[in-house]
């Protein structure tokens, strides 16, 4: 990319952020913002193309073959008396291939699985770019709520210690206790600290991911850690067949299915039709014409026994592409079921931590209201505290475990956030 083109872009993400209020950024802006300026998904396109040109390239043996042509020659030799012969010439040449014993067809079908191959590959790459994004999308969402709940506790914290304060001032508390409830509300400053910076820190990192340098301090992410249900599912196979990495690899099938016609092609005849006509003459006759066609039919007969090695490299090959699809789909169908298995983990564990907090929260409501009244001591008071406190961070960090786990799982089953499709058979023929 070059410098005017980071510097256009740059203009366009602020824009952006300005059209988007007071300096949030919402899921659906990071996505455009990585799909104009990610360089995965801008080389992945350019793989795309070039699959593309080749297929047409390789169309264009069907097509006949026109050439223009123009001569002059000067001729003489070394006597005196002898004179130069000049003489010109142009001419329009054609060629039609007849029959090639298929290989011209091969030809097009492996470039046809090569565009496949690279669109598939394309499709994956947009998987990876969506996970990765979403990942520093979700981390920024989590560290600004560790942020709003670091500041929740450190308030927590200054209550509960004017709390004991005002006991120990009062006879009714000792030392020990104040000075643990210090100690604990220095802590909580601490971590404030903390949280704002893994807020900047996440913050960068999702600059980086959808390719700004423009992100400013105050810039907030716009979203919720809350995920969608855990879908069900009985058929693991069916969906692994539908994931870019079984595309790419059934299109590398194709190919080698290709090439190995491609190569038994060398054992069929080649018979091809051309044509010429032009005008030959002098400076003073010019008026010479000439044409001739020509029917062409040549047998390979012994080659070498080249033919025999590349039919031989080419079923190798097939065989090895055959063998990794078996193994694509395998490896695809066990990296779903894990997937989903994490993510259902994680929605158990969120669901879990959100009920030990409700808990918490009741049981620290009421050893409050006993320790102000003096029916419960501080020992006892400062774990049910410190419980709750744990269990309010344990809910956050299973909330963002779970968002990662459903962003993992969508990877998994290759869906991307940029929508469309790199697949195409732009030539208007589909595989077959």
């Amino acid at each position: 990319m070059t410098r005017v083109t980071q510097a256009v872009f740059c203009l366009l993400s602020a824009s952006v952020l300005a059209a988007a209020g007071a300096d949030t950024l919402t899921w659906e802006e990071c996505v455009s913002l990585a799909a104009d300026n990610s360089p995965s998904l801008a080389a992945a396109r350019a793989r795309v193309d070039a699959a593309d040109a080749s297929v047409g390239a390789a169309r264009s043996g069907y097509l006949p073959q026109l050439s223009v042509g123009a001569s002059a020659d000067h001729s003489g030799n070394s006597s005196a008396d002898s004179e130069t012969d000049v003489s010109y010439g142009a001419s329009f040449d054609a060629s039609q291939s007849l029959y090639k014993g298929g290989e011209t067809r091969a030809r097009v079908d492996s470039a046809r699985s090569a565009l496949n191959r690279a669109a598939a590959s394309a499709a994956g790459e947009a998987a990876t770019v969506t996970f990765n994004l979403r990942r520093s999308f979700v981390n920024l969402l989590h560290a600004q709520e560790q942020l709003n709940l670091t500041r929740e506790i450190e308030a927590r914290r200054r209550d509960n210690l004017e709390l004991v304060e005002l006991r120990h001032e009062g006879g009714r508390e000792h030392s020990g206790s104040l000075a643990m409830s210090r100690a604990a509300h220095h802590e909580a400053e601490v971590d404030v600290v903390q949280a704002e910076r893994q807020v900047a820190i996440a913050r960068d990192s999702l600059s980086r991911e959808i390719g700004s340098a423009l992100l400013p301090a105050t810039t907030r992410a716009e979203g919720s850690l809350d995920s969608r249900p855990v879908p069900d599912v009985a058929d693991w196979t069916r969906l692994a067949r539908n994931t870019p990495a079984l595309a790419e690899a059934t299109a590398s099938l194709a190919a080698a299915e290709a090439r190995l016609r491609q190569a038994r092609a060398g054992y069929q005849p080649d018979l091809a039709l051309s044509g010429s006509a032009g005008r030959y003459g002098s400076d003073g006759d010019f008026e010479d014409d000439r044409w001739s066609v020509r029917l062409r039919l040549s047998y390979p007969f012994w080659p070498g026994g080249s033919t025999a090695h590349e039919v031989r490299q080419a079923r190798a090959s097939l065989d090895e592409s055959t063998a990794a699809l078996d193994q694509t789909l395998r490896k695809n169908a066990t990296d779903i079921e894990t997937a989903h298995g994490a993510f259902a983990d994680a929605s158990e564990g969120a669901e879990v931590q959100r009920r030990y907090l409700e808990a918490a929260e009741a049981r620290a409501a009421i050893a409050r209201q006993q320790y102000e009244d003096g029916m419960l001591g501080f020992e006892n008071w400062d774990i049910i505290e410190n419980d709750l406190i744990g269990r309010r961070k344990r809910l956050l960090d299973s909330r963002r475990s779970l968002a990662l786990a459903e962003a993992a799982w969508q990877r998994a089953i290759g869906i991307s956030a940029f929508g469309g499709s790199f697949a195409g058979e732009r030539h208007g023929e589909t595989e077959r």
